[in-house]
């Protein structure tokens, strides 16, 4: 039975009732969960304290495996310039668009951004030395201050709206050693980029991840190099002798595993190495153990087992029209019909974007 709430005012019996929604029994909260998109749970459970813990003991597919959102740019039912975000779900093989209409300044800010990381649900976007962070789920739009440099890659490290996330930002010339390299450092709020500068190494900056008080960023060739937040210190971990020549055919792609660096580089194949913290250098290895890869602009780790586990190895992209995987265990490319089936058409933009939790 719901419970009612007095409202005070006065009827004929001297208090009038009124159904208060928070009050519903779980059993119909859970009804009314089992019939939204995953993307309207999202909303369903910022409704109210209630609403989100009886939602909490939902099921969720495991393993957590990201989510492929395309972006394109729609007319809306009243004739306004909408941003529409698709989200197709591997799981679910569920496709849930989400139209977002735009005023006057949230179109100058997102319209021709792009997104340069995506992380805890959130995207990183860039327009020139305009940056701001923007939730899909919930359309949530944060910004951040203008940067000066022309950097060559960005990223975060934690959830945007929490106190200790750090934005972080390198720009590094492969012109000469005198370049130096640019770090820059904001947190949300602030009012400008903090810039350091260290000695350039004349390689352009082609991946960085953050990992445990530290921002990890490679170099073409695979030259590895970290930041230290706390110490605000700059080192070249690795040697600065390539890999191995005509391993990098595009640029490579760093994957954090849980806390153990990964390095994707390809050619017609896929070469991958881990960081061996010990002798300071990547160690080409041939299987990815029970972790499964996706590859973008910011690179998942996924750990799978028991029912799942026959995922283990694969390296899921995007290509022009699609989703492929990378068997690592034979070598072989193929499209993805099992959890990406949909076509995706090569104009549109491709983002790897993790679930939320529901």
């Amino acid at each position: 039975m719901v419970r009612k709430k007095r409202d005070g005012h006065n009827s004929e019996d001297g208090w009038t009732s009124t159904w208060c929604w928070s009050y519903l029994p779980v059993g119909v909260l859970g009804m009314i969960m089992g019939r939204l998109s995953p993307v309207d749970q999202v909303r369903f459970r910022a409704v109210c304290k209630d609403w989100r813990l009886a939602s909490s003991s939902s099921s969720q597919p495991s393993p957590r495996l990201p989510w492929l959102m395309t972006r394109d740019w729609v007319w809306s039912e009243s004739g306004d310039i909408a941003s529409s975000n698709k989200f197709h779900m591997p799981f679910h093989r569920h496709t849930h668009t989400s139209v977002h209409e735009l005023n006057g300044q949230s179109w100058d800010d997102i319209h021709g951004a792009s997104v340069c990381a995506s992380k805890y649900g959130w995207l990183l976007l860039q327009k020139s030395k305009n940056g701001f962070v923007y939730n899909p789920f919930t359309r949530e739009m944060l910004k951040l201050p203008k940067i000066d440099i022309a950097f060559n890659r960005i990223t975060f490290s934690s959830v945007p709206t929490s106190p200790d996330c750090l934005f972080f930002a390198i720009e590094s010339s492969k012109k000469s050693l005198r370049y130096k390299i640019k770090i820059c450092i904001c947190s949300l709020g602030a009012q400008k980029w903090t810039t350091k500068k260290f000695n350039g190494i004349g390689k352009v900056a082609e991946d960085v991840v953050y990992n445990s008080g530290t921002f990890y960023c490679v170099f073409s060739g695979g030259v590895l190099g970290a930041y230290n937040v706390a110490l605000q210190d700059w080192n070249v971990l690795t040697s600065m002798t390539p890999i191995t020549d005509g391993v990098f055919w595009h640029r490579a792609q760093m994957v954090d595993a849980d806390g153990e660096l990964l390095l994707v580089g390809s050619t017609n194949i896929l070469h991958i190495f881990k960081f061996d913290r010990s002798q300071m250098t990547w160690v080409c290895i041939n299987n990815l153990e029970n972790y499964m890869l996706f590859l973008g602009c910011t690179s998942f780790a996924i750990a799978v087992s028991g029912e799942t586990s026959n995922l283990a190895g694969r390296v899921y992209f995007h290509s022009n029209v699609c989703t492929k995987f990378h068997c690592f265990r034979d070598h072989m490319g193929q499209r993805c019909f099992e959890l990406y089936p949909w076509d995706t058409p090569h104009h549109l933009e491709k983002i790897w974007v993790e679930p939320p939790r529901f």
